[in-house]
């Protein structure tokens, strides 16, 4: 989610991205963005704070998080249904994607510029490091180090294109 509004002679243009349990718990905690840029920009303090005394997150810079266009969310393109197929039907997870005769896409393939991933319905989904329900544990793959979300069990609705690598 991204909101913006104008403040003085600029746009300010704020991001939220995450699982909901965890929007949920900072939503409750943040009740009123303020609007006027000294106070704004003490709550953006006390944000990196909150966020680093929540998460066990040792880079503690986020630039590597936010968009050439300032924002922060997940570039995807949606792959083309013709180009999946499922060789193995006992296996529905196991998919290849045919990229022949795409040149283009073949060189971003080959330099790593662009992941396959795919959309599903989540079933199932643990923390590696706790154990419990990712998306009710109080862990964040984005804020925590050495934590991922293990999805155990999904309904697969389509495939896309992304340039973040997913574990």
């Amino acid at each position: 989610m991204t909101i913006g509004w104008e403040m003085a002679d600029f746009e300010v243009r704020f991001s939220i991205f995450g699982k909901s349990s965890e929007i949920t718990k900072w939503l409750n905690i943040n009740k009123q963005i303020p609007i006027e840029y000294a106070s704004f920009k003490d709550w953006l303090v006390k944000q990196r704070k909150w966020i680093c005394g929540n998460y066990q997150y040792k880079e503690r810079d986020f630039m590597h998080l936010v968009k050439d266009d300032g924002m922060f969310y997940m570039k995807r393109t949606a792959i083309t249904p013709e180009m999946i197929s499922f060789p193995d039907e006992e296996d529905h997870n196991y998919y290849e994607i045919d990229v022949r005769g795409d040149k283009s896409l073949i060189k971003l393939l080959d330099e790593n510029a662009v992941y396959p991933s795919q959309l599903g319905l989540i079933q199932k989904i643990t923390c590696t490091k706790t154990g419990e329900n990712y998306l009710t544990s109080y862990t964040s793959k984005y804020l925590d180090d050495d934590v991922a979300m293990a999805i155990e069990k999904i309904d697969v609705i389509g495939f896309f294109w992304t340039d973040e690598q997913y574990h």
